[in-house]
């Protein structure tokens, strides 16, 4: 399972996330019970990739998808190799649902980290 193969440390994704792939996100916000802090995560499927963004949806179809809720924001979204592809920045909590994510695998985010390594004299994990 995702749970048992999670890393204790998450290296960033080498490549990005495309329409349609499957994603795990993780939280630890506000829950639907209004229970604040406690970890939820979750599947969705990626809806679109948008320059630096990666959007994530609710599929009508399918209302258990997963997407983050307020207090979520600078959580993970893995791929399913366990790898961090995105950090969430926005929500909208509307009928349908829709989310957010930084996709850090966009070449100037990419540029950003791979020069913030380099000043921290940090060696990336890719």
């Amino acid at each position: 399972s995702f749970e048992q193969d999670f890393p204790k440390y998450a290296r960033i994704a080498g490549a990005g996330v495309s329409q349609g792939e499957r994603i795990e996100i993780m939280g630890f916000g506000t829950a639907e019970n209004g229970k604040v802090g406690a970890k939820r995560q979750g599947t969705n499927r990626v809806a679109e990739v948008m320059w630096s963004s990666i959007a994530l949806r609710r599929n009508k179809d399918n209302p258990g998808d997963a997407l983050p809720l307020p207090g979520d924001s600078g959580g993970p979204l893995f791929n399913m190799q366990g790898e961090v592809a995105g950090i969430a920045n926005m929500v909208l909590q509307n009928t349908e649902g829709y989310a957010s994510y930084i996709h850090l695998a966009d070449s100037e985010i990419a540029a950003f980290l791979n020069s913030a390594y380099k000043q921290l004299g940090v060696k990336p994990g890719r």
